[in-house]
């Protein structure tokens, strides 16, 4: 999937707006929802688009996290898989490799650590 490397690893629990729910797997969805993202890569729309790829769910402040392929299927950006301690446990190992990551967004508590 065409991407462009960011400056800083975007990290941090994000809303997501749901721009197609008719297909059927996301009947019981509102119209956004809360998703994880770590990344150091953006996904880019206008390349998606040449590549009949439609945007599924994105977000103004994390970007694109779910796109669909009408053959291919379904492509997630973000980490749906991630327990809840595993964005510490990103940001801590960061920290402690000298990287000096942002705080992951909407995580912690008045988002501090």
């Amino acid at each position: 999937m065409p991407k462009r490397v960011l400056d800083h690893k975007i990290s941090g629990v994000f809303r997501h707006k749901l721009n197609d729910n008719r297909n059927p797997i996301f009947e019981d969805l509102t119209t956004s929802s809360m998703c994880l993202t770590a990344a150091s890569a953006r996904c880019c729309a206008r390349m998606l688009s040449v590549r009949g790829l439609d945007i599924i769910a994105e977000s103004e402040e994390s970007g694109i996290y779910m796109v669909m392929h009408a053959a291919e299927g379904f492509f997630i950006t973000g980490h749906s898989e991630y327990s809840p301690n595993t964005l510490d446990f990103e940001y801590r190992r960061d920290l402690d490799k000298g990287m000096n990551p942002d705080i992951p967004a909407h995580y912690y508590i008045d988002d501090d650590r």
